[in-house]
């Protein structure tokens, strides 16, 4: 079992573009208005590092297993409460 990490924050602050950007999928929708996002989007990503590839050809390994994350899209806040997450991240715009 990988990380689980749940994306909260505000409206329109660009929780599904971050999420579409980690995940390099096109799977939330994310559109220019308040609430675009009503049910949780998720996707797992493996985490690519190239030590573990040096390092099962170092041993000569038959099988190579990846670590992965899970990201969640939350719409709301609140709905976090109701995901089995490992950690919450609190996304926010700036204006700077």
């Amino acid at each position: 079992m990988g990380l689980s990490v749940g994306i909260v924050g505000l409206p329109n602050v660009g929780k599904s573009t971050l999420f579409n950007a980690l995940t390099k999928k096109q799977q939330a929708a994310a559109e220019n208005y308040p609430f675009c996002t009503i049910e949780p989007n998720s996707a797992i990503v493996e985490v690519v590092d190239k030590r573990l590839d040096v390092l099962a050809e170092m041993s000569k390994s038959a099988q190579v297993i990846r670590a992965t994350v899970e990201f969640t899209d939350i719409a709301l806040p609140r709905l976090a409460v109701d995901q089995e997450l490992h950690a919450l991240v609190q996304f926010t715009r700036s204006n700077y």
